[in-house]
């Protein structure tokens, strides 16, 4: 079992990897133009979520 000091091995995604992101983009996208009746409906969801979650879409696909 790898330790966590050894490097990661390179990701190497299909197609199929891209097509994920895109949605999970578009998501978020509908996520935050409706970002005001979330909040109003559930104090679980906090101002600002989509950009979190875009950019650590942003981070998982820059390291792919």
């Amino acid at each position: 079992m790898p330790t966590q000091n050894e490097p990661r091995a390179e990701a190497q995604y299909n197609e199929a990897m891209a097509v994920l992101y895109a949605a999970l983009n578009l998501v978020w996208d509908s996520q935050a133009e409706h970002e005001a009746s979330f909040m109003a409906e559930n104090t679980l969801y906090t101002q600002g979520i989509s950009v979190t979650r875009k950019a650590a879409i942003a981070a998982a696909r820059g390291s792919a």
